[in-house]
């Protein structure tokens, strides 16, 4: 026998093997490849199909079976159209399982929509090596809000914790229509004949009441006081960008995507105000002001209206700043900084609509005048109501600002 003959046999049948070997695993990596191409594009799906659910969720009223309509539709236009033989596309809401659905019957799990994709994928060249299609589920979940109300049906909320954050005193009278009172700490009523009426709404206080009980419709003081989210604050110049605006009669105007910007360095100086956002420093004073489509926003300073002074100012339904936030709906900003006193008194006539938010400020609302109105959330640091007048708050969410709706993949 000759021995280098069946070596160079033995060499032959190793290098079969190996080419066998090398040509499989080239076919698996092939095949592997094109699955794993197939699972990013059907992730890219699942994504979009997913947002698309949520922002068609979000937009039209909490439809949730045109949601989950929206969302095949945008697996479809991806290439995935769920014909039950080489992919199939799943929409729940809210999701089947984990941290998102439970429980699955919660409101919050609504706001969920879940995209589950499998991809089925026949080999080709592997085939020659072993049978069975290769398969793949990919998953997506994004998370809808809907546009929410700043407070929880308040019409009247003092944010403070104090004993007395919510006073009312003398003859005041103060009618609420669709919403509720409520302070977050003590509510006061001393002396007087007047009291608090409520339409379609509540009292709530936090800690204490002193005074006479019997002018309140009190309901028990078992709700927790109201929390309001952060409202993060309108984009105003600073005084040194202000300062290369161009100037007319002491105000600094610019114009940034439509929306026109107005800057006070020293206190509101005109008093027919122009649609637009007016960033004012050093407070507003005695004057009759009006607005239309505005957002006031007090830097700093007080504001002091008494005698015979009026302010009519009413919000902008759309308006965004330069960062693009919207303020449709808010009438009237004050950061927490500002601890001044904003006071409505005398016989002055008011009127504001859109939402008043002043987290650190005073809010002093007193005089001999009837003819305060507000169709507003007003939102104080503390309230002190005096004097005669009645006053009149009317609550229509639809006319508010409201937190803008939230949609974003979650998973």
């Amino acid at each position: 026998m000759n021995i280098r003959t069946s070596e160079r046999g033995q060499a032959m049948v190793l290098i079969i093997f190996a080419i066998v070997g090398i040509f499989a695993f080239a076919a698996l990596a092939i095949d592997m490849g094109q699955l794993y191409s197939m699972r990013r594009q059907a992730q890219s799906a699942a994504d979009a199909a997913a947002l698309a659910a949520a922002y068609e969720f979000s937009a039209a009223s909490e439809d949730r079976e045109t949601a989950i309509n929206q969302g095949f539709t945008l697996a479809f236009a991806n290439g995935f159209d769920n014909n039950e033989e080489t992919n199939w596309v799943v929409v729940n809401n809210p999701p089947i399982g984990g941290p998102y659905c439970g429980p699955c019957g919660d409101p919050e799990a609504m706001e969920y929509f879940q995209v589950q994709i499998t991809v089925r994928l026949q080999p080709v060249f592997a085939q020659f090596f072993y049978n069975g299609a290769q398969e793949t589920t990919v998953e997506a979940i994004a998370h809808a809000k809907q546009a929410s109300s700043v407070t929880t049906g308040d019409a009247l909320l003092a944010m403070g914790a104090t004993s007395d954050a919510m006073d009312f005193n003398g003859n005041i009278t103060v009618e609420i229509d669709g919403g509720n009172i409520r302070s977050n700490g003590g509510m006061i009523k001393n002396g007087g004949s007047g009291g608090i009426s409520v339409y379609d709404g509540s009292v709530y206080y936090a800690t204490t009441f002193n005074g006479h009980e019997e002018v309140f419709n009190v309901e028990p003081v078992d709700d927790p006081a109201a929390a309001v989210g952060a409202i993060p604050a309108p984009s105003c110049p600073t005084a040194a960008e202000a300062s290369t605006w161009p100037s007319q009669g002491g105000v600094r105007h610019n114009t940034f995507d439509e929306v026109d910007y107005y800057y006070y360095s020293s206190g509101l100086s005109v008093e027919n105000l122009p649609p637009g956002i007016h960033c004012i420093k050093g407070g507003i004073g005695k004057g009759n002001y009006t607005g239309q489509g505005v957002l006031i926003v007090l830097l700093s300073g007080e504001i002091k209206q008494t005698g015979n002074d009026s302010f009519d100012f009413r919000s902008a339904v759309d308006m965004k700043d330069r960062n693009g936030t919207q303020w449709g709906g808010m009438v009237f900003y004050a950061p927490e900084s500002n601890t001044s006193t904003l006071k409505f008194g005398g016989n002055s006539e008011m009127y504001i609509q859109g939402s008043w938010y002043a987290p650190g400020a005073a809010c002093d609302i007193g005089g001999t005048e009837d003819g305060v109105a507000y169709h507003t959330a007003f939102m104080c640091k503390t309230f002190k109501f005096h004097g005669n007048p009645v006053t009149q708050i009317t609550y229509r969410p639809e006319e508010l600002f409201h937190f803008p709706p939230v949609v974003e993949l979650v998973q």
